[in-house]
């Protein structure tokens, strides 16, 4: 079968140190054929099982676990806040900023400095270039080719590489 010739690599490597990319795609693609799709909760029931390449990428302890959900609900509740102006649309209100350590931050929109307004355009550029890399392979079987020149238009006009 085609599948046991690709290669696969982590998106995000150091959430999955020593974890076999590899041996996680096989189990997925299990998954999918043994169940006819491929779900969150599968794969979760899955990982349950401690002989599974899965159990390792998923952290059981329900105390630590309990705490990075809230983290991320809070992640999702600060940027699900909008400011309500008169006559238009709801707009952001608080706005991500990564900075050059990494440290993630949330910034009033109409506060943010003109330093912050840098890093957020760059971690927007980052953002679209990610988006591009992740829908590449799609855009000539999906109407995204009009998109994607668009986007690298906006790309070039920054400066950016597309």
């Amino acid at each position: 079968m085609a599948r046991n010739r690709r290669k696969f690599a982590w998106r995000t490597p150091h959430f999955y140190q020593g974890i076999d990319p590899d041996e996680v795609a096989r189990e997925l693609e299990d998954i999918k054929e043994e169940n006819g799709l491929l779900t969150p909760s599968l794969v979760v029931e899955r990982a349950r099982d401690s002989m599974s390449v899965l159990h390792a990428c998923f952290e059981w302890n329900d105390t630590t676990a309990a705490e990075k959900y809230r983290l991320q609900q809070a992640r999702t509740l600060i940027l699900n806040v909008q400011v309500i102006v008169k006559h238009s649309e709801p707009q952001i209100f608080l706005v991500q900023i990564e900075n050059k350590e990494g440290k993630k931050t949330y910034e009033d929109v109409e506060l943010v400095t003109e330093e912050a307004a840098c890093l957020v355009m760059a971690n927007a550029l980052k953002d679209l270039k990610a988006w591009m890399k992740r829908y590449n392979e799609l855009k000539d079987r999906l109407p995204l080719s009009k998109v994607f020149s668009a986007v690298d238009e906006a790309l070039r006009q920054t400066g950016a590489q597309p």
